[in-house]
């Protein structure tokens, strides 16, 4: 083999390593996006989840202080039946 066929495939197989390498790494990239995309998604839900519970205990909240309000009433009313 010539001096120059032994650049020519030495060059080849380089060429080869190489663009396997990039295939590699374009495969990585696209299954990192991928994931970096299902965490966005899975964030995103999170956070609509966590204002829904926000949104529910503001709701209990408002529903209990209106509660206690009228069991105080119903206590000050039945306080003012028993004393008559």
């Amino acid at each position: 083999m010539s001096k120059l066929e032994e650049i020519v495939h030495d060059i080849s197989f380089t060429v080869e390593k190489l663009t396997t390498r990039i295939s590699e790494e374009k495969e990585k990239i696209k299954t990192f996006r991928e994931s970096q995309r299902q965490f966005a998604q899975k964030r995103t839900e999170i956070l609509r989840h966590n204002e829904q519970l926000r949104s529910d205990i503001e709701h209990l909240e408002n529903s209990i202080f209106r509660e206690v309000q009228r069991g105080n009433q119903l206590t000050k009313v039945n306080d003012l039946v028993e004393k008559r």
